[in-house]
This record gives structure tokens, sequence and C-alpha cells, in this order.
């Protein structure tokens, strides 16, 4: 871990204590931190494993054109959305932003492409199925 932009502490038993981190140890916590990197890795590889099965299992690209990359833009981008509500504020402007809207810049920035995944998969999933 490189120690950086990790999630709040935890009480999970998966918790990981980031000492090379100031960030961390300015916290003056005995707790672990939610792992957010690992969070994003098992769920972008997760996103990348349903693509994959659309390509192959589906034949989605030939049969419903759209549908592969409009789940991959909401797979990767509901992900970050999610995970990003657990990391703490990276920057002392965000936690402004946070306390007005309830979303920080990640999220924020997610929603268009979760948007335009929603698009695509509808469209892809309305058309006629190309032979």
């Amino acid at each position: 871990m490189n120690s950086e932009i990790f999630g709040r502490p935890t009480t999970l038993p998966w918790g990981f204590q980031f000492m090379r981190s100031p960030e961390y140890l300015s916290l003056n916590t005995s707790l672990g931190c939610h792992p957010t990197a690992i969070y994003e890795a098992l769920a972008y590889l997760v996103v990348f494993g349903v693509c994959m099965w659309l390509y192959w299992k589906k034949d989605a690209a030939r049969h419903r054109p759209g549908l592969i990359v409009g789940f991959f833009l909401f797979g990767t981008f509901i992900a970050r959305l999610i995970i990003e509500s657990v990391k703490l504020v990276q920057e002392p402007w965000e936690t402004d932003m946070v306390q007005a809207i309830g979303l920080n810049q990640g999220q924020l920035l997610s929603i268009p492409f979760i948007a335009a995944g929603l698009y695509l998969i509808i469209r892809a999933l309305r058309r006629p199925q190309e032979v």
C-alpha cells in the first residue's frame, strides 16, 4: 500500500493501519482505515469480469451494440461513487462541498458517466437484437 487516499477509520477486521502516512498519523486513532485501493481493485475486477462475460458468452458486441461500454461506464463509476463515500476528504474545500450537497468531487464527477452508461445500456436493450 502506498499509504495514500485511504478511507475513514473502521472497526472492520480488514482495516489497515497506514503507519507511513502523515494523514493517518494525524487521525490519532488505533483503528485501521478502509483500504479503498483494495475495494477499487476488487470492484473493477468484477466490472471487467462481467464485461468479458458479456463479450464472450453473450456476444453482446455483435447482438447488443453499446451494452458492454454502457455496463463498463455504469459499473466503474457506481463503484467509484460508493467507494468515495468511505474515503477521507482529500482537499479542505471538499469538506464544504460534502456538507452542502452530500457529495465529494469524485462522486460528483462520477454522475455524468453513470448517466451515460445507463443511457447506453437502455438503448442497447431497447433496440431489436442484431443477428
